[in-house]
């Protein structure tokens, strides 16, 4: 059996793809890539920042209405209206191709990320609408059971956090895509954690680790590790509500959701709203097991270029632009963290000046 056993391991090593370190083995190294030049899915399928802000502001400006809280003329994470007896309605439309074969997996992840947008706005989200197109592909039975996994992923997201999930639509498309309408109610406009609401000497806050885009990638390359994709997906799968509550306690005053953009992108949005700059520390971002590793390989999500492109608007110090976690700020984020400015404690203020590896976009 111990000669049985040798000669079986011996004959799994020749098809063994990935070393312990996660870089292929020589015997697969110079084979064609799995996934070729298919875009990535999840939020890293986003329409590029700069289209998107060239075609709203080629719709021109909006009907006035007096109910509108949030809209188009101060875009953010949310939209919000005020209702007749004060209350503000408060909703968000968050969708995206499969980024795994997993439809359960999807649904799930897809309802995380949809309800992020309302929790970064400080309101708790209470119901929820889905729009899923199933692939044309398949057979009208096959459509079923992609449908049933793909609400029953989403449910084992909603149900634990009182999210009744209504109704929606379905359709058919090239490829499986999963969305969801959400809403809640604030108490007041001014209970709402607006992409404006930054001062000087706010501290920001990061709910999650980043680098999903480029694990995401490299799952579709055939080149991520299991743990790392296993870590990746269990972050995606949590909800950012025990942050939100934690961060509203704190007293946070702003806060946004970080997803397709990449962190540098949705901090610009921050920044930009609130017309103030920002100092990060590349060192101190919290990366996903393997995300260093295939950055330092060169392997980039598919929108990594497209939001790289806010490096333009930044300072960066000769140390940062050296440092391996630099690229985590233009990473594409599937369901990832909040990033939150909470009043820093007057023992810890500290005002003006620079930090060795650190990028500050101006306002």
């Amino acid at each position: 059996m111990r000669l049985k056993d040798a000669i079986d391991r011996l004959f799994v090593r020749r098809f063994q793809v990935l070393d312990p370190a996660g870089a292929p083995t020589p015997a697969f190294r110079d084979e064609p890539s799995m996934a070729g030049d298919v875009p990535c899915g999840g939020c890293a399928a986003k329409l590029g920042q700069s289209a998107l802000e060239r075609a709203l502001t080629r719709i021109g400006r909006p009907l006035e209405d007096a109910s509108v809280v949030l809209g188009l003329e101060s875009p953010d994470d949310a939209v919000a209206t005020s209702t007749p007896r004060g209350d503000v309605f408060v909703s968000s439309l968050d969708a995206f191709p499969a980024f795994t074969d997993d439809a359960f997996v999807v649904g799930r992840v897809a309802a995380v990320s949809s309800m992020s947008d309302l929790l970064a706005k400080g309101v708790e989200p209470r119901h929820a609408q889905a729009l899923v197109a199933v692939p044309e592909s398949e057979t009208s039975a096959a459509a079923e059971e992609t449908l049933v996994q793909v609400l029953s992923g989403a449910r084992t997201a909603f149900d634990p956090l009182g999210v009744a999930l209504l109704g929606g639509h379905t359709t058919k498309a090239a490829g499986l895509l999963v969305g969801f309408v959400v809403d809640g109610i604030a108490a007041s406009p001014g209970a709402l954690l607006r992409l404006a609401g930054l001062r000087p000497g706010d501290r920001l806050i990061l709910t999650k680790p980043v680098g999903t885009g480029v694990l995401l990638r490299a799952d579709m390359l055939g080149l991520a590790r299991g743990p790392w994709i296993q870590a990746a997906l269990d972050s995606m799968s949590r909800p950012n509500l025990a942050a939100a509550r934690a961060a509203r306690d704190a007293g946070a005053r702003a806060a946004t959701d970080v997803t397709g953009f990449g962190l540098a992108g949705h901090l610009a949005g921050m920044l930009r709203a609130s017309g103030v700059s920002a100092i990060v520390d590349v060192t101190a971002l919290p990366a996903l097991p393997g995300a260093l590793e295939l950055l330092a390989r060169g392997l980039r999500s598919t929108s990594h270029a497209a939001n790289e492109k806010a490096r333009r608007g930044m300072v960066v110090t000769r140390d940062a632009a050296a440092h391996p976690n630099l690229p985590l700020l233009f990473d594409p984020q599937t369901s990832g963290a909040c990033s939150s400015a909470r009043r820093p404690r007057a023992s810890r203020t500290r005002s003006g000046g620079s930090e060795p590896g650190a990028t500050q976009p101006p306002p």
